[in-house]
């Protein structure tokens, strides 16, 4: 269970990597725009890293965990199907969020 959780952030980027151009023909975007979603998960992966770990030290990892996977979910769920293809350039923030809450096991066991 452990290895799931640390695998999931991993996990985000070469699911995405791949369907990029896809992403940027279903979103009526150009590929330059899109790989956007990159950086977005670099910053996210970043802030994640800083801002999880220290919090699961005053909090515990478990609540951090369950909460982490939760904001996953909707954060994707909500990025995924909550807005329609007009509106992608409003994609971003829910890009972050998911990117930064990606595989939470990941920020805190190697923290």
């Amino acid at each position: 269970m452990l290895g799931l959780l640390g695998g999931l952030g991993p996990l985000t980027i070469h699911i995405i990597v791949p369907v990029l151009p896809m992403i940027a023909h279903n979103l009526r975007m150009d590929t330059a725009e899109v790989q956007v979603i990159l950086s977005l998960y670099l910053v996210g992966l970043a802030g994640g890293q800083l801002f999880l770990g220290a919090l699961s030290d005053n909090v515990g990892r478990r609540p951090i965990l369950l909460f982490g996977l939760l904001i996953y979910c909707v954060s994707t769920g909500a990025e995924t199907r909550g807005l329609p293809a007009e509106h992608a350039d409003q994609r971003g923030p829910f890009w972050a969020l998911t990117h930064m809450w990606s595989g939470p096991g990941c920020k805190i066991f190697f923290w």
